[in-house]
C-alpha cells in the first residue's frame, strides 16, 4: 500500500513491518501463525493511515484555506473539521501494540 507523502509514512511503514513480524514470529510457534497475525495487525494500520491520508490529502491540497489570510478561529476550524485525528491517536490504536515515545 502507498500512503501520501505527509503521512510521514515512509520509516514508520517499514520499521512497523519489521517489528510487527519480529514480535509475531516471537509470540507463536509456528510461521504460518505468525505471518497470518502479523498481517491482520498490519493491515489494521495500513487502514487508518490510509484513512488519515485521505483526509490530510482532501484538506491540505483539494480543500485548503488561505491560511495566510484567515484567522486563526477560522484555521481551527478548517482543520475540525478536515481532519478527525482522535485525541489519543496511534496508528496502533485498534491493534493492541505498544507504541514507542
Amino acid at each position: 500500500m502507498v500512503f501520501q507523502t505527509m503521512t510521514g509514512a515512509g520509516v514508520f511503514k517499514g520499521f512497523s513491518n519489521a517489528t510487527g513480524l519480529a514480535d509475531a514470529l516471537a509470540k507463536h510457534a509456528d510461521v504460518p501463525t505468525a505471518v497470518a497475525d502479523w498481517s491482520m495487525r498490519q493491515t489494521a494500520v495500513a487502514r487508518r493511515m490510509l484513512a488519515l491520508g485521505n483526509q490530510m490529502e482532501d484538506a491540505f491540497i483539494w480543500n485548503t484555506i488561505d491560511l495566510a489570510r484567515s484567522t486563526a478561529e477560522a484555521c481551527r476550524a478548517w482543520w475540525n473539521r478536515s481532519i478527525t485525528i482522535p485525541g489519543e491517536f496511534s496508528y496502533f490504536a485498534h491493534t493492541g501494540d505498544v507504541v514507542l515515545a
